[in-house]
C-alpha cells in the first residue's frame, strides 16, 4: 500500500490590502487609498512660500519627517523639483534649493512679460462676457485696495485677476509656462519683502473691453504687475 504523499497547502495571494507597513503608504494610491497631496506638491509649495531660503540645504531625512514620506518618495520629488528647476542636485553633497541670480531673474521677468502680454492678447479675443464682468469686479476691488492703502489686498486680487486672465485666454501651454517662470521668481524675492511692495494710486486698464489684436497686445505685458 502505498503512501500518497502529504499535499502542500495551497499558496494564498496576497489581497490588496494586504502590503507590508514599508510599502503600504508608497502604495496607497495604487490600492484606492490616495495621499491627500503628494510629497512633490508639498515640497514645491514650501520652497514658493520661503520655507527654505535659497540654497538652503534639503536633508532628505529631515524631509522624510516632515512630509511623513518615505525616502524613495523624497528623492522623487527632488528629482522632479530639479528638473523644473527649484531644486539643485550636488553629486556627493546632496540637494538644495536652486538661487536665481540677479542675471537669470532678469532674463525669467522678459519672458514672462511677452508670455503675459500673450495671455492678455489672448483674453481680449477669447473672453465671455461673464468673465469680463468678473475681471471689471477684480479691478474695481483692486482700485479701492490702493484707495485703502492694502497692500495685501492688492497682492491677493491681482493674482485672482491673473488667474481669470490666464483662464479667459484659453492657452494651456501658456499658463503651464507662466506658471514654471513664475515658480522660479518667488524664490529669487526674500519672503519678508514678498509683502512689502509699495501700492501707488493707479487706474488699472481694462483688459477686456473692446480693442483690436494689436492694441491687445501691445498693452498686455504692461497692465499686468505681478
Amino acid at each position: 500500500m502505498t503512501s500518497e504523499a502529504p499535499r502542500m497547502p495551497a499558496r494564498q495571494h496576497p489581497g490588496p490590502d494586504a502590503v507590508s507597513p514599508a510599502t503600504g503608504a508608497d502604495l496607497a494610491s495604487v490600492v484606492g487609498r490616495p495621499r491627500s497631496r503628494s510629497v512633490v506638491d508639498q515640497l514645491r509649495e514650501a520652497i514658493l512660500e520661503g520655507a527654505f531660503a535659497p540654497r538652503e540645504r534639503l536633508v532628505e531625512a529631515e524631509l522624510c519627517d516632515r512630509f511623513d514620506a518615505s525616502r524613495a518618495a523624497v528623492r522623487a520629488a527632488l528629482q522632479q523639483l530639479a528638473f523644473e528647476g527649484l531644486v539643485e542636485l550636488q553629486r556627493n553633497r546632496g540637494a538644495r534649493v536652486k538661487a536665481l541670480s540677479v542675471e537669470e531673474a532678469v532674463e525669467v521677468t522678459e519672458v514672462r512679460m511677452a508670455l503675459e502680454g500673450l495671455c492678455a492678447s489672448l483674453a481680449a479675443q477669447r473672453a465671455t462676457a461673464k468673465q469680463r464682468g468678473r475681471l471689471r469686479t477684480v479691478l474695481g476691488e483692486m482700485e479701492e485696495a490702493v484707495r485703502r492703502g492694502d497692500t495685501q489686498r492688492y497682492h491677493d486680487l491681482n493674482a485672482v485677476l491673473h488667474h481669470e486672465i490666464y483662464e479667459a485666454a484659453q492657452n494651456t501651454t501658456c499658463i503651464r509656462l507662466l506658471a514654471h517662470f513664475r515658480a522660479q521668481m518667488v524664490r529669487h524675492i526674500e519672503p519678508s519683502s514678498r509683502r512689502s511692495v509699495p501700492v501707488e494710486p493707479s487706474k488699472p486698464r481694462q483688459p477686456c473691453g473692446p480693442t483690436s489684436r494689436t492694441s491687445s497686445k501691445r498693452s498686455g505685458a504692461s497692465h499686468l504687475p505681478w
